[in-house]
């Protein structure tokens, strides 16, 4: 299925770049089958465009880039292999006021 994780700021943001480390296990833990970086428009989540990167290699940084948005919220979906749950063990986001 889908499963979601995501940033709240308490301001806005401009933010264009996201670094996830997946992490695998072996034992249920699985890097995302798929995933989408979205925001917050201000009225519901939008795709980020032009989304450069998306990979999910295990054990190091994946760097997604994009064009810049300027949100409260953002968020990663991500389409899950099979029945496994996915792991990130760190996420990072790169932004600016």
């Amino acid at each position: 299925g889908t499963q979601w994780v995501q940033y709240d700021f308490d301001q806005e943001y401009t933010i264009s770049q996201t670094d996830v480390y997946w992490f695998k296990d072996g034992a249920g833990i699985d890097v995302p089958k798929s995933y989408k970086i979205k925001y917050w428009n201000g009225q519901g989540w939008s795709n980020v465009k032009q989304a450069k990167g998306l990979d999910t290699a295990v054990d190091q940084y994946n760097t997604t880039t994009f064009t810049p948005v300027k949100t409260t919220k953002i968020r990663i979906e991500m389409v899950s292999k099979g029945s496994a749950s996915t792991g990130i063990l760190e996420w990072k986001v790169a932004a600016n006021q």
